[in-house]
């Protein structure tokens, strides 16, 4: 699960001979929000964290698939990927769905700022639609934790 995956970036480089999981979350870290911009291309949101410095996250953006195809994701210029200590995954989960996770790997320190742009087309030229993290786990530097989500 996500949290073997932020204890395999935590790892990563060192001899690891047992790690044991967090306890229980607790209810806010923070806020992931969304920032969009149009461009020549179609929409381009940006994911941001605000009021947490995070080494790590696991989100799901729900979105209105009949208005807008996902394109892709990506961390170049992202307070994550300072110095190439990042590892970002993406995958569609269906239909309107997509799960994006990222960690910084080994030492690095917690951020906070833009942490991924994602790029989505109009399916017609006049498309409207919705766009929600509809669940985002974060991993600071004292634990992990449920991000309080936003809707675009």
């Amino acid at each position: 699960d996500i949290f073997d995956f932020f204890m395999f970036a935590d790892a990563f480089g060192d001899a690891v001979s047992k790690l044991s999981a967090a306890g229980d979350l607790p209810k806010k870290a923070g806020r992931l929000h969304l920032q969009s911009a149009s461009n020549g291309d179609g929409l381009e949101l940006s994911l941001q964290a605000a009021e947490m410095s995070l080494s790590g996250y696991d989100m799901v953006l729900e979105y209105d698939a009949s208005a807008f195809r996902f394109v892709g994701v990506s961390d170049v210029e992202s307070a994550m990927d300072e110095g190439g200590a990042s590892l970002l995954l993406s995958r569609e989960g269906g239909p309107g769905r997509v799960r994006i996770a990222a960690s910084r790997v080994a030492e690095a320190a917690g951020v906070q700022g833009l942490l991924a742009r994602l790029q989505f087309e109009p399916l017609r030229p006049e498309a409207e639609g919705m766009f929600r993290i509809s669940r985002a786990v974060v991993r600071r530097q004292d634990g992990f934790a449920d991000a309080a989500p936003s809707t675009w």
